[in-house]
């Protein structure tokens, strides 16, 4: 078995990856509140720490000067620019992390015995699909089911036109609703992005304009494994909606 990071395969460094260490899942802790006098503690739900994976690999060469020349190599390769990089794992070919190699000290030790581990932290411990679940309407309304285990914070894009002032449209996914009254015109996008918690108009010109201060709330929804998911776009008003597109972004514990 070997890995992926950044778009290149271990086996084109020489590396045979010997054992690889993945939790079942992040560290998780408890948020608790004490109040005097009150017998035990209130439940403030969870706090979910990153993921590290370590994994132990081989590298092979015919002398310690072509382990040194490659250990360098490696190291250029993992240091990714200082940037993270796709994470990917031969046995799980359809899962991603996004993840950055820590504790490079031990890539000095490897230089000496062809030997060591990687320790890579995923900040995001969840694993996305690397083939994600896309879904798009002329309706308006869309009914879908996504791979993963885990909700996801989805990117949802509507185009069509909102009708001027007393137009709109109300966006409800899975219960939760968002009404917007803003301007969208001819060729451009509604853009909702839950995972970084914004909107905003996709002009013609490529040019993006906040739309956060035309929405009525910001309980931006997510999409949930295992269950038939509801999205449905209702235009207000004068307005009428040409497409709507959903992005799952489906993802694994």
């Amino acid at each position: 078995m070997g890995f992926t990071f950044a778009g290149i395969h271990s086996e084109q460094h020489g590396l045979r990856v010997l054992d690889v260490k993945r939790p079942i899942s992040p560290g998780i802790a408890a948020k608790t509140v004490k109040v005097p006098g009150k017998a035990g503690v209130y439940d403030m739900g969870i706090e979910v720490d990153a993921l590290h994976i370590s994994v132990e690999v081989l590298l092979t060469g015919q002398s310690l000067r072509e382990i040194r020349d490659r250990v360098r190599a490696v190291a250029a390769w993992l240091r990714n620019d200082d940037r993270t990089g796709m994470l990917m794992f031969d046995d799980e070919p359809d899962k991603a992390y996004t993840a950055r190699l820590t504790d490079q000290t031990e890539l000095e030790e490897m230089a000496l015995t062809g030997q060591g581990t990687l320790t890579f932290l995923a900040a995001d411990p969840l694993a996305y699909a690397v083939e994600d679940d896309v879904f798009t309407s002329e309706s308006g309304v869309l009914s879908f089911q996504r791979k993963g285990t885990a909700p996801s914070q989805p990117l949802i894009e509507i185009t069509g036109e909102s009708g001027g002032m007393d137009g709109g449209f109300e966006v409800g996914l899975n219960g939760s609703m968002m009404t917007y009254k803003g301007p969208l015109g001819f060729g451009e996008r509604l853009v909702i992005d839950s995972r970084l918690k914004t909107a905003y108009l996709l002009k013609t010109d490529g040019t993006k304009q906040s739309a956060l201060n035309a929405f009525d709330s910001l309980t931006f929804p997510l999409t949930l494994p295992g269950k038939e998911n509801q999205l449905q776009v209702s235009p207000l008003g004068a307005a009428t909606v040409d497409q709507v597109k959903i992005t799952c972004r489906s993802c694994w514990y």
